[in-house]
């Protein structure tokens, strides 16, 4: 069902017009919009906890859910908190590295708070990153990273919905 066509009566807008019995003066469509989102994300929390064999995204999203990031010598830390069409990344799946001599080789997921996770914590040691953690908008590496790599890690995301806005008319929820 879209979001607001502007030649179908059958509609999200014209829906929420009819339940409540109002109209876009009293309800303005921003109002909507912002309702619909929390709505959105109502599910989108259903969904992100369901067992399922599959990861979802919002197929309003043009691009796939992952991101190519540089490994910057000296530099510990990355901060990512949105992709590059803007949206907000929710949790990272996977991290895939390469060295200096362009193979690819999986980072380590690990928990800061674990013991297990001490050189995340504290590590001052310089060398080829193996390990990380996702804390907050940040990737931290379990070392300092020895050399400067253009597109060394390819980041595999979960991200956020593509959010209505009032001046859409024919986007459709993205939910299965």
């Amino acid at each position: 069902m879209k979001f607001n066509p502007a030649t179908e009566y059958d509609s999200i807008v014209k829906n929420i017009d009819d339940l409540v019995d109002t109209n876009n003066t009293k309800y303005p469509l921003a109002k909507k919009a912002r309702a619909c989102n929390t709505a959105l994300d109502k599910a989108y929390t259903i969904l992100f906890n369901s067992v399922d064999t599959k990861n979802y995204d919002d197929p309003n999203w043009t691009k796939i859910p992952q991101g190519t990031y540089d490994i910057t010598q000296g530099q510990r830390n990355i901060t990512i908190f949105k992709d590059e069409e803007g949206a907000e990344i929710l949790k990272i799946h996977r991290i895939i590295a390469k060295d200096t001599s362009g193979n690819d080789y999986e980072l380590v997921g690990k928990d800061i708070r674990d013991r297990d996770a001490y050189d995340i914590a504290y590590g001052d040691h310089t060398g080829q990153i193996s390990a990380y953690d996702w804390v907050g908008t940040s990737i931290i590496f379990d070392v300092i990273p020895k050399d400067t790599i253009a597109g060394g890690l390819k980041v595999f995301y979960a991200r956020n919905a593509d959010y209505f806005t009032e001046a859409d008319t024919d986007k459709e929820p993205g939910l299965p």
